[in-house]
């Protein structure tokens, strides 16, 4: 007896302790048997792991080749793929408006305060408040008010172009095309947003690794993205997020030119004068009053990380199609010295206008939006009341459901039977089927909440590639492991070298 009194603290704690961990157990075991034989998307064919836990979604991010996992997953299961327990994906262009329509609420894969205290409007998931948010500063992005930039646009590219000739066409040295053309992304947002570069491209680095440091949030952003449910308590509360988020997430760097930005737009304030033009982001409130600084700050961040590395993936991409597909690197070539020829190009740098008018080129721009998309990542909303009617099969109202840009810009009765082959011409062949096609691409999102920086991206990668096309000869280069890339949610390349040399010295147009 008194043994038994001995130990009997010692086995309540055990039963203490073990209550949780077998609550938690049964608790998953039933979560998984209700989402493969009772959920109401059960009907839908998908891999069984991705019916069973929103886990699996964590495994597809670790492969770091989402895209390419969607299009075999479509290959294999049809038009609609169940994704994970509460979530299709889809693959039918033609279903695009029935998704992303106007009162479409977006899902909480950007869960609040990933991106900051105050949501930019990325993260609003309410489509009311989301169409509040877009409108005050909506008209700073119109590719009117963005060319009143173009100078300074043209400042970035000539830094680039000439540290690059010096550097590599003078030396014959390499260029990781990779590095380079991410920093100049970086230096010219930044010049756009906060008032002048960060130096990356004066300094040929990644300035105090500020880079690498956003970089690395790419496996915690893939846990948010995966489990938005589990982070939420941890990103909501500024206790939980300094300990459990890692310090680069608030690089100092980083965290310094936004503070300085944010400032000199509360000094503006205070002296009650206006900010210059080539402030994009100062916005005002229907009522002529300015955005809060806090708002501003986090409108800017967003433009900083997001907006450079879409562009910056971009450049790769267009490099990688135009020099490795047949005939397409001489044909642009010769169209770029044909207007040069002719004094069609402005120099040092030509216009946006301008480059606007050189039909190939700007045929390889959009075959490189469709093929290979900067975001490929499935575009979640959630559907709404009433639900909703996908070929013959019920979806209930509160089911996510998205696509993918890499998927949807393959869809052969959109674009082609070729759809799956990298072909500029097919933006040439037909002014009707090219509309169509635009209409249907995904690359910049859909409907109301397309993407903003549309136009800042297209005036920045239009001139730098055409300056880069323009004043050098390009060649590949061998090396050890060849080119890399890697979807980390936006498309990142990696030692991807080049060889460069001058080509003949450029007109001069007045």
């Amino acid at each position: 007896m008194v043994e038994m009194t001995k130990f009997a603290p010692s086995v309540e704690v055990g039963v203490v302790l073990a209550s949780p961990v077998l609550f938690i157990i049964f608790y998953a075991l039933w979560r998984v048997i209700y989402n493969v034989f009772l959920h109401p998307l059960r009907h839908f064919p998908g891999p069984g792991w991705a019916a069973a836990s929103d886990f699996f979604k964590l495994w597809v991010l670790h492969t770091k080749q989402q895209h390419t996992l969607a299009l075999a997953a479509h290959a294999k299961y049809g038009p609609i793929v169940r994704a994970a327990p509460n979530l299709l994906a889809v693959n039918d262009p033609r279903l695009l408006p029935e998704i992303y329509h106007r009162r479409a609420n977006k899902t909480d894969i950007f869960t609040q305060a990933i991106l900051g205290e105050i949501a930019p409007p990325l993260e609003c998931k309410d489509w009311r408040e989301h169409a509040v948010r877009r409108k005050r500063v909506a008209s700073t992005f119109f590719q009117t008010n963005l060319l009143k930039l173009e100078g300074q646009v043209d400042k970035c590219v000539l830094e680039w172009t000439d540290a690059l000739g010096t550097r590599f066409a003078d030396t014959g040295k390499p260029l990781n095309f990779a590095g380079w053309s991410q920093w100049f992304a970086y230096d010219t947002i930044c010049t756009l947003t906060l008032g002048r570069a960060l130096g990356f491209v004066r300094e040929g680095c990644d300035v105090g690794n500020l880079i690498k440091n956003f970089h690395s949030m790419a496996p915690y952003a893939a846990i948010v993205y995966a489990l938005p449910w589990l982070c939420a308590p941890v990103l909501r509360s500024a206790f939980l997020r300094n300990i459990f988020l890692p310090n680069k997430m608030a690089d100092q760097a980083a965290t310094d030119k936004l503070t300085e930005f944010q400032t000199s737009l509360a000094e503006d304030r205070e002296k009650e004068k206006q900010k210059v033009v080539n402030n994009i982001l100062a916005a005002k409130n229907e009522d002529g009053k300015g955005i809060e600084v806090e708002e501003a700050g986090a409108d800017s961040f967003i433009l900083m990380v997001l907006a450079s590395d879409t562009t910056s993936g971009f450049f790769c991409g267009f490099v990688e199609y135009v020099m490795q597909t047949e005939g397409v690197y001489t044909r642009l070539m010769a169209e770029i010295a044909e207007a040069d020829r002719r004094g069609d190009l402005s120099s040092p740098v030509a216009t946006f206008e301008e480059i606007q008018k050189l039909s190939y080129f700007e045929a390889c721009h959009l075959e490189v939006l469709r093929y290979q998309p900067s975001a490929s990542i499935l575009l979640s909303r959630l559907v709404g009341e009433g639900g909703l009617n996908l070929h013959g099969k019920w979806v209930p109202p509160g089911t996510e459901i998205g696509a993918n840009p890499h998927v949807v810009n393959r869809d052969k009765t959109v674009f082609g039977e070729d759809a799956d082959t990298f072909r500029p011409d097919r933006w040439l062949e037909s002014e009707d089927h090219s509309q169509e096609m635009e209409r249907y691409m995904l690359t910049w999102g859909y409907g109301t909440r397309m993407c903003l920086g549309k136009n800042i991206a297209t005036i920045e990668t239009y001139k730098l590639l055409l300056q880069f096309f323009r004043l050098f000869y390009i060649s590949t280069e061998e090396h050890q492991g060849g080119w890399r890339k890697e979807n980390l949610g936006l498309i990142t390349y990696y030692d991807m070298w080049l060889r460069i040399k001058h080509r003949v010295p450029l007109p001069l147009k007045p």
